[in-house]
């Protein structure tokens, strides 16, 4: 076959595992088990979050104000229209096009997911860090 990049490493011992095809894109699942523990929190100082419209989050601290991804919704947001742009012109078109525009769209939809996964991260980041 070929050399296969993993996005996380394998555990040392799995049993079952199942091949997924997602949308075009393949993912192993493979069952694991192994001891969690749960560390307490540190009890810190609290910070106001604000979802907003324009910026995803801005956060109030006692010292400091910050915005956690200012300019990355309006990415999301023109990839969603062009998403829905294409998706309307799904009826008007032949069956071997509308297959090439349904794959384009899966495309643009594991784009838009991956763009929202890459923001959210920010804000779980936001919460442990001292401000």
């Amino acid at each position: 076959m070929g050399q296969l990049d993993y996005a996380e490493e394998l555990p040392e011992n799995f049993g079952d595992c199942r091949l997924v095809l997602v949308r075009g894109q393949y993912y192993l699942c493979v069952p694991s088990s192994g001891p969690t523990t749960h560390q307490p929190d540190n009890q810190g100082r609290v910070v106001a979050l604000d979802p907003g419209v324009r910026t995803f989050l801005t956060f109030f601290s006692e010292q400091k104000v910050g915005k956690i991804g200012e300019s990355d919704f309006s990415r999301i947001q023109r990839l969603c229209h062009h998403l829905d742009d294409l998706i309307s012109r799904f009826s008007c078109v032949s069956a071997p096009q509308r297959r090439r525009m349904k794959k384009a769209a899966d495309r643009i939809r594991v784009r838009i997911r991956n763009l929202v996964d890459e923001l959210h991260p920010h804000c779980r980041q936001i919460s442990g860090r001292q401000l």
